[in-house]
């Protein structure tokens, strides 16, 4: 039981780092090495080591850029 409300506070994190990252934003870092960075003219609105589309990071974090 224990490991099921887990997994779901886990898929609401989630949802809400990549909820925070739309519209004109794209996400920046590739699994498992992450180390994402913004490109210029891009500025960093959030940064986790998990998103929706993809797993996890081993090291560093993915970051959402947006103009």
């Amino acid at each position: 039981m224990k490991s099921k409300a887990t997994f779901v506070i886990v898929l609401i994190v989630i949802m809400a780092m990549v909820s925070l990252c739309e519209g004109t934003c794209k996400w920046y870092g590739t699994t498992p090495y992450c180390e994402g960075t913004c490109p210029s003219g891009y500025y960093r609105s959030a940064a986790t080591q998990c998103s929706g589309y993809s797993p996890g990071c081993w090291t560093g974090s993915k970051v959402c850029c947006c103009t």
